[in-house]
């Protein structure tokens, strides 16, 4: 109860701090505890993201690499969903403007599954202590509200 409270009321500061943008808990949790803790986030005023590996298809940067790029893993993603059906979400991590661009150009030329893109580490932090989001935020413009982001 007290792990609750505490994930609870941090959650609670963090989602207050980001309105209107939500905050999403991880799977990585303590051993035993994920649906405590996806329930005190819950409590909190958080959203939850995924229960497991099994609940979403996540493209990450390793995945990206393996296949040769982001249109090649998104296509590679598509192609067996279309043959095997299963209905879930799908979120690419783009870690560049590059990768954004492509996704985007992807999606424009093709169906596509494609339900959020993660921007990871597109913060970057200064000597002086302060962050320029200069990047993320010309990946947020790219994007437009076509598809659910991830920060």
């Amino acid at each position: 109860m007290q792990r609750m409270s505490g994930i609870a009321t941090m959650t609670k500061a963090m989602a207050d701090a980001a309105r209107p943008a939500c905050i999403l808990e991880t799977r990585k949790t303590a051993p035993g505890l994920r649906l405590v803790d996806k329930w005190a986030v819950l409590i909190g005023g958080g959203k939850n993201h995924t229960l497991g590996l099994f609940d979403m298809v996540m493209i990450k940067d390793n995945h990206i690499s393996v296949a040769g790029g982001i249109t090649n893993a998104m296509t590679s993603v598509d192609q067996f969903l279309v043959k095997e059906n299963p209905r879930v979400p799908v979120e690419v991590e783009t870690r560049t403007l590059e990768e954004v661009r492509d996704l985007l150009k992807y999606t424009d030329e093709n169906k596509t599954s494609l339900t959020r893109i993660m921007l990871d580490n597109m913060v970057v932090p200064l000597p002086n202590g302060d962050l320029d989001v200069s990047m993320l935020k010309d990946a947020v413009q790219l994007i437009n509200g076509r598809f659910e982001t991830q920060v």
